[in-house]
């Protein structure tokens, strides 16, 4: 997947993010610092989001089967974004 990014020249180097991932930002003494870090913190955001929406799976999946409902887990694939 690919992600804009927002670069913004600063009086200590660059700062960049991220607008698609909220909060999720990062800065380089140099343009390609910042470009590089960005892809790091874009990784690691996306990690963790990715571990919490799996620990939220797990919760839902646990309190559907306690009240007695069938459960199914079914993956799905989105190859364009819903907004352009």
């Amino acid at each position: 997947m690919r992600y804009e990014v927002v670069l913004f020249k600063t009086d200590e180097g660059y700062a960049i993010t991220c607008p698609a991932l909220p909060g999720c930002w990062s800065q380089g003494t140099t343009r390609d610092d910042a470009l590089i870090n960005i892809v790091d913190a874009i990784t690691l955001y996306l990690e963790c989001t990715l571990e919490q929406a799996n620990e939220r799976r797990d919760s839902l999946v646990r309190e559907a089967t306690e009240e007695g409902l069938q459960v199914e887990l079914c993956k799905i694939s989105i190859s364009q974004p819903a907004i352009a």
